[in-house]
């Protein structure tokens, strides 16, 4: 489960996803945090899951403050003591605040930290901005390395475009020699404010190619998306290649979302500070994939079972309908006949 708890960052990125708030800084109420908390943890006891998974996600998390996360950890000591319900925590960052309080609060809690690098200081300098128009790799390299120097189990997310999809291996493979064992090159969500930063459909299979090269090279790492193409191949989706948006998110005023990145009406379907949840329109949602690959779009496509119609946001945030298909479907198609002309079992 992803859930906001900032809605204000302290970076400007040109691509982010998020609807730009002019100088806000909110903090949920962690009144709040706890009633969603518990009402998720009886959720997973209801279905006989007994360890639920926390992603701290969108804007910059940190801006509440360490003492805030520190009150999470105390809540969820308090939930596994109450109803038997473990949590792991993830966190994805800017990087750019971190300090060595911050590490070590992180290693003592077990948390993973994602921390956002687009590869080298001209390719992250160019997207990733204070508010002043200046890069922030120096600052998020300077939080790179007190995660490392304490230990903090942690992993790299850069982010695809075509300022850096040239150097995807060179990216990886520093990350790869500096002891990185999770590896994640992230596709820009198709719209009006990304559409000339996007890879051509040529450039992103030239991405596949250098990220088969170096999982090639360093068989001990994860690398995304290249391991989500593959176990998509074999039968085992997340979010992007299952057609239905089940990446749930949660805002920082309690709605649920069937997509963590979007804020639109046509993907809330609950609130768990409120307590109601909108069945039909989740049973809508999730009918997406079975939808395209019988009469829509993806009905004739050599590749439907393994992509099911791609993601479901990226949709609809070009074409405002959540039955067409992925925009960067063409460049699936070709990923995935490019991986299924390997020979010699090296990747499946």
């Amino acid at each position: 489960m992803n859930i906001q708890i900032v809605d204000g960052c302290n970076l400007r990125c040109k691509y982010c996803y998020v609807k730009e708030k002019e100088n806000a800084n909110n903090v949920m109420n962690i009144k709040d945090f706890k009633k969603i908390l518990m009402n998720y943890a009886l959720n997973l006891k209801n279905r006989k899951i007994f360890y639920g998974h926390i992603y701290f996600h969108d804007c910059e998390p940190l801006l509440a403050g360490l003492e805030y996360f520190k009150k999470i950890i105390k809540i969820e000591g308090e939930i596994y003591k109450k109803i038997g319900i473990k949590f792991k925590n993830y966190i994805v960052t800017n990087g750019t605040l971190i300090n060595k309080k911050w590490a070590e609060f992180f290693l003592k809690t077990n948390f993973m930290v994602y921390i956002s690098i687009d590869g080298f200081k001209d390719h992250h300098d160019y997207f990733r901005v204070f508010s002043d128009g200046s890069g922030s790799y120096l600052k998020t390299i300077d939080g790179y390395k007190i995660l490392k120097e304490v230990g903090v189990p942690m992993g790299v997310s850069s982010t695809l475009t075509k300022i850096n999809c040239r150097d995807v291996y060179k990216i990886g493979e520093f990350f790869a020699i500096d002891g990185i064992k999770l590896i994640s090159f992230a596709f820009l969500l198709p719209d009006e404010k990304t559409k000339k930063y996007l890879p051509s459909a040529d450039e992103h299979i030239s991405v596949f190619k250098q990220l088969i090269t170096l999982n090639k090279k360093f068989k001990n790492i994860v690398i995304y998306p290249l391991k989500t193409l593959i176990n998509a191949m074999k039968g085992w989706f997340d979010c992007r290649f299952s057609g239905k948006p089940i990446s749930y998110g949660i805002d920082i005023n309690g709605n649920l979302y069937a997509c963590h990145r979007s804020r639109d009406d046509e993907f809330l379907i609950g609130n768990y500070i409120e307590g109601w949840f909108d069945s039909d329109k989740f049973k809508k949602l999730m009918f997406r994939p079975t939808y395209l690959k019988t009469v829509g779009e993806c009905k004739n496509c050599s590749v439907k079972n393994y992509c099911n119609g791609g993601c479901a946001y990226s949709a609809y945030t070009r074409y405002k309908n959540i039955f067409r298909k992925d925009p960067l479907c063409e460049i699936y198609k070709k990923a995935f006949l490019y991986l299924d002309t390997l020979t010699g079992g090296t990747l499946f």
